[in-house]
């Protein structure tokens, strides 16, 4: 068995989908575990909501295939962010409701997520830039301060890209 001890996201050397289910779900539940304390740190209600889950959890120690989940709803009427400094707001598109979820993420996630995006598609087109067609207008990755579920998607994959090309354009009516 691989040994998953890491202080890092990723573990060197090792593709995105090189580890077996065992060592997978190791490695997956000691950054799980590590989340929990730094959310429950960092933002009081999450650590409300933690401490439910513990106060009524019955499936033994905190696991991958266990980790308490967070209704989707709970980004629409609350703002949960752990860090209260250099935030991007990620907001999705408000299809259940008039509320838009919002999601907080600080600089170090934003690139913990490009590099995590960037690991699994390498493995599937290789480390070569290529032309990158887009099925969406240019004004959906433009601006910094909130930035939608979609615009944040486009730009993760940004370092595959030679080249942008946005096929949709919004004209009158």
């Amino acid at each position: 068995m691989l040994s998953v001890k890491s202080n890092n996201l990723f573990l060197p050397d090792v593709g995105p989908y090189a580890l077996g289910p065992d060592d997978k779900s190791a490695f997956l539940s000691e950054r799980l575990g590590e989340l929990l304390a730094h959310h429950r740190a960092g933002c009081p209600e999450y650590a409300v909501l933690a401490d439910d889950w513990e106060r009524h959890a019955d499936d033994g120690p905190l696991s991958a295939e266990n980790y308490p989940v967070i209704p989707v709803t709970a980004f629409k009427e609350y703002s949960l962010r752990s860090v209260t400094t250099d935030v991007m707001t990620l907001e999705s598109s408000a299809t259940t409701s008039a509320n838009a979820s919002k999601i907080h993420v600080d600089r170090a996630t934003k690139k913990r997520q490009t590099a995590s995006a960037n690991r699994v598609m390498s493995d599937f087109i290789g480390e070569e830039r290529r032309p990158y067609l887009v099925f969406d207008m240019e004004q959906t990755v433009r601006g910094t301060a909130s930035l939608s579920a979609r615009g944040a998607a486009i730009l993760s994959l940004a370092h595959h890209a030679s080249e942008f090309h946005f096929v949709v354009r919004e004209e009158e009516d």
